[in-house]
């Protein structure tokens, strides 16, 4: 007869929304099929602005080598500039770098560019591999209003495509989530996710919360609000980050809901 062993963890996905809100989170996908119990909470909103500026660039496709994009939102506000205009046939013959597997995905289903990068795991190593370029004009790049300049060599034309603020009903949700009798295990997925979040959390030594970042940029933002990085996954994918819980629970001695014979 199975034996099912309950979770004695319990996983909070701090993220901004799909695009596609009739779309499962992928992260809460994979962690339900790992039998990990878990809860998205919406931690950002957005909002397009500059829309009428990114289409004048757009038009203009002669002034730049090719376009960056950081993030599926920065591939949609050009999807909302561009309305019910097709986007120009120069654009694809020109280099289109993404960061992440979501980005390249929307960049090719929604804009048919060829993408190449999306393996980076973060815009800086983005940048180093586009810096091994030698470009005679920018690269186009949509960013957020929060975005930061990074150290590079790569002639960017950067236009604020969006503008990023905390989810109206995030302090609520986020102490609904919290399960006091388990630990639990708070994912975030961005710099400015761990600054609305935390103003909501007790940052002490409760073994009950443990903290995990889904890449380098956010843990630095953790550490600099003193927050102790229990783990930061390989790559910013589902099966990554339950590896890194995996581990972090045969550490802690923790267990995840799993049937034994």
């Amino acid at each position: 007869m199975e034996k099912y062993v309950q979770s004695s963890v319990f996983v909070l996905i701090l993220k901004a929304p799909n695009e596609d809100a009739d779309l499962p989170d992928p992260y809460i996908e994979h962690l339900e099929k790992a039998n990990i119990p878990s809860k998205f909470i919406p931690t950002l909103q957005f909002r397009f602005k500059n829309l009428d500026v990114i289409l004048e660039y757009l038009n203009n496709p002669e002034n730049y080598a090719g376009i960056v994009f950081n993030s599926p939102r920065c591939v949609r506000a050009v999807i909302e500039s561009l309305k019910n205009e097709h986007l120009k046939h120069e654009w694809k013959s020109m280099k289109c770098f993404v960061v992440g597997e979501a980005t390249a995905k929307l960049a090719k289903n929604e804009l048919d560019l060829n993408y190449e990068g999306q393996s980076s795991g973060n815009l800086a190593a983005l940048l180093q591999n586009i810096s091994q370029y030698n470009f005679e004009k920018p690269l186009l790049m949509p960013v957020s209003n929060l975005h930061k300049n990074s150290d590079t060599n790569v002639t960017l034309r950067k236009i604020v495509a969006y503008e990023t603020y905390e989810h109206e009903q995030l302090e609520s949700l986020l102490r609904n989530a919290i399960q006091p009798e388990l630990t639990n295990i708070l994912v975030f997925f961005s710099p400015s996710g761990v600054k609305s979040t935390l103003r909501y959390m007790p940052l002490s030594t409760n073994k009950k919360f443990k903290f995990v970042a889904i890449g380098p940029t956010t843990a630095e933002e953790m550490k600099r609000n003193g927050i102790e990085v229990h783990g930061v996954c390989k790559k910013p994918n589902p099966e990554s980050l339950i590896e890194l819980i995996s581990e972090l629970c045969s550490k802690n001695n923790e267990t995840v809901a799993e049937i034994l014979p």
